[in-house]
């Protein structure tokens, strides 16, 4: 994610035409930018003595900065177009509420692999005869 961000803040074209990619004060752009830094301090120094918890965290700080980045993205594209960010044919609703649902059905599948994943860990293990 950081990555595609990068690409705005370097090349000089992309600069000029999507501004509100560099500008923090944009609320979207600031939004992503709050996003970032919040992954940041959550990153596990070290994959291993990660707890769930930690990766629970660093895991929905990740998603966060993703989709606060495709909201910025969308919010700068629509702007240098001439169009509102939260109308048009491509987003039924506004940005934010679209990918706030698509958020919440992640959120709950995760949710639903990560019980799965407890209950397959503690399921009783046949004993075996040797």
């Amino acid at each position: 994610v950081i990555a595609r961000w990068m690409d705005y803040e370097t090349d000089a074209a992309k600069l000029i035409a999507y501004p509100a990619m560099s500008d923090g004060k944009e609320p979207a752009m600031a939004a992503f930018l709050a996003a970032a830094s919040r992954a940041r301090d959550l990153r596990p120094s070290s994959p291993s003595g990660v707890t769930p918890a930690e990766f629970s965290a660093y895991r929905d700080a990740v998603a966060d900065l993703e989709r606060t980045f495709d909201v910025a993205e969308h919010t700068a594209k629509a702007r240098a177009a001439g169009r509102d960010p939260d109308a048009g044919a491509a987003w039924p609703g506004s940005a934010h509420e679209m990918l706030s649902r698509s958020a919440e059905a992640l959120d709950k599948a995760a949710g639903a692999a990560a019980s799965a994943l407890a209950a397959w860990t503690a399921r009783r293990k046949p004993k075996r005869d040797e």
